[in-house]
């Protein structure tokens, strides 16, 4: 942590979005909650076209309970990059929230983009059939 936290001080690393991704990844294993949260920020005003800052308050919104924020974030996501691992985690959070079609769906859609993702596979087989 203390690495990322010295790479994103100065002037360069505040517009270093790997930098940024790294340390709230890093904060997100440490349940440094505020730090996440800035990350987060920081990471979709300094790179918008990308995912990882979306994902990462997604993954925080989740976490906190706040369920239906972290489905408009993990979508938000998925506007951007159609990743399997982002509609594994939009799927369990579908699951988490009742939407059992759409969670159904979303790890089908995580199987499209990787076929032999084993989580995906597995995650489909527990959504019951309605």
């Amino acid at each position: 942590r203390d690495l990322y936290l010295a790479l994103t001080k100065d002037s360069d690393g505040a517009a270093d979005a790997e930098a940024w991704k790294g340390l709230g990844e890093v904060a997100f294993v440490l349940k440094d909650t505020q730090r996440v949260k800035l990350c987060a920020q920081r990471l979709i005003a300094i790179a918008p076209q990308s995912p990882d800052g979306w994902v990462l308050r997604g993954l925080l919104n989740r976490r906190t309970g706040d369920l239906q924020a972290a489905r408009m974030n993990l979508e938000q996501a998925l506007h951007l990059s159609r990743d399997s691992n982002t509609l594994i985690l939009l799927g369990m959070v579908q699951q988490e929230l009742n939407m059992t079609e759409a969670a159904r769906e979303s790890y089908r859609q995580a199987l499209l983009v990787q076929p032999e993702n084993a989580d995906a596979k597995t995650l489909l087989s527990t959504v019951p059939e309605q």
